[in-house]
């Protein structure tokens, strides 16, 4: 398994993690940026495509946040994916 197969499954991981909807034909990057959108303090869920949904626990949250915790997740998984696909091959 290559990096790029791995970060791609660490993506759609964390994603899921914390949307409860994304349309199907944006990449990951493209959701960070909606979610990134505007960095004042007045963006709210609301303000985000009706396709892209965060889910109902993080509500309260603004979407700067969400994508936070996003990118943490991703990169967290992804690290433990290579660590365990390291093991794999030694």
């Amino acid at each position: 398994m290559n990096k790029q197969y791995l970060e791609e499954k660490a993506q759609q991981y964390a994603l899921g993690q914390y949307l409860s909807e994304v349309p199907e034909d944006i990449t990951y990057e493209q959701v960070i940026n909606i979610l990134n959108n505007d960095l004042s303090p007045s963006y709210t869920e609301e303000d985000l495509p009706d396709d892209l949904q965060i889910w109902e626990p993080f509500e309260m949250e603004d979407p700067q946040t969400v994508a936070e915790y996003i990118e943490n997740c991703k990169d967290s998984i992804l690290e433990l994916l290579m660590d365990v696909t390291k093991g794999v091959r030694q």
